[in-house]
């Protein structure tokens, strides 16, 4: 398909064969071999942020693409928001790189100057900001119903057989007198003991100990991996971390798959509700629906 666009925003994408980029009257094209960019209509003042300035708007650029794309995106504290691919990341700033008529752009971005990063569907906020966290939403918005429920899977599955970069310098945390074996039903209110209750009680209102839940689901998960039932529960409570703490959409989705819930959602409803957000946030609206038709009326209503 062919489309011209009159301002681009380049997205990573190996798929793409031919960038025509033509003069604002139409006239005299220049083809251009261009490797690893896709296209998508913004404003000008989107793409100034890892241009440095180059001038575009006299620019109309016309495409030939196929697919969809995984791009990292950042957004300023000021709510501008520029995509390609992140390939370097230090304690104090990130470089952004790109593709523009051919040309691989790089630019290095202060993180004191970023409100977020995006990275395979997963958002981390930086710095507090209220225009940041506008295009945030918009963006969000933007991205939705954008992958097929196969490129969603195939995402999920990849992304979630993978561990978060923090999770082998996260310290393994619990009370001596935790019950490891997690049993389903338990006697009274311990959460010294019983790993429901220490989840509710210690790591839910302490951000410091949500790694940890993470760590400790972990290592349960291996010290019961022959007792499916207790896996099966692990696996829900270790989604449910990677959802509500850190919105990692991709491996909260991983876990909850892993749970059996695709092969019987009557027995877990109440997830259906939270798995279908995430494949909308990951991008298909398709995936989600098919999601909710399978849920019972009762469990959606919390999240219409």
């Amino acid at each position: 398909m062919k489309k011209t666009l009159e301002v681009a925003e380049l997205y990573m994408k190996p798929e793409l064969e031919i960038i025509e980029i033509s003069n604002a009257d139409g006239k005299s094209g220049v083809p251009c071999n261009v490797r690893g960019a896709q296209m998508k209509l913004v404003k000008a003042k989107k793409l100034a942020i890892f241009l440095g300035g180059a001038v575009v708007a006299g620019l109309a650029f016309a495409a030939i693409f196929s697919g969809s794309a995984f791009a990292d995106e950042i957004i300023l504290t000021t709510g501008k928001k520029g995509t390609g691919t992140i390939v370097s990341e230090t304690a104090t700033a990130v470089e952004i790189e790109t593709t523009v008529a051919g040309r691989v752009v790089k630019r290095t971005i202060p993180k004191n100057r970023l409100y977020s990063i995006e990275q395979d569907g997963k958002r981390r906020v930086l710095n507090d900001s209220a225009a940041g966290k506008i295009a945030a939403e918009e963006s969000v918005a933007e991205k939705r119903a954008e992958r097929s429920p196969r490129e969603v899977f195939e995402m999920i599955d990849r992304i979630g057989k993978t561990a978060p970069d923090w999770l082998k310098s996260t310290p393994l945390e619990y009370p001596p007198t935790l019950d490891l074996s997690f049993p389903k039903d338990v006697d009274g209110w311990d959460a010294n003991r019983n790993f429901g209750q220490y989840v509710w009680d210690v790591i839910n209102p302490n951000r410091d100990r949500w790694k940890s839940a993470v760590k400790l689901a972990e290592f349960m998960r291996e010290r019961n991996k022959n007792d499916a039932e207790v896996v099966r529960r692990i696996d829900q409570a270790t989604g449910e971390f990677y959802f509500r703490f850190f919105q990692d959409y991709p491996r909260a989705a991983y876990y909850w798959r892993l749970s059996g819930f695709d092969d019987d959602p009557a027995s877990t409803p109440w997830l259906g509700p939270y798995l279908g957000e995430c494949y909308w946030r990951l991008g298909s609206k398709k995936a989600a629906l098919d999601v909710y038709a399978k849920t019972p009326d009762q469990f959606l209503g919390s999240r219409s």
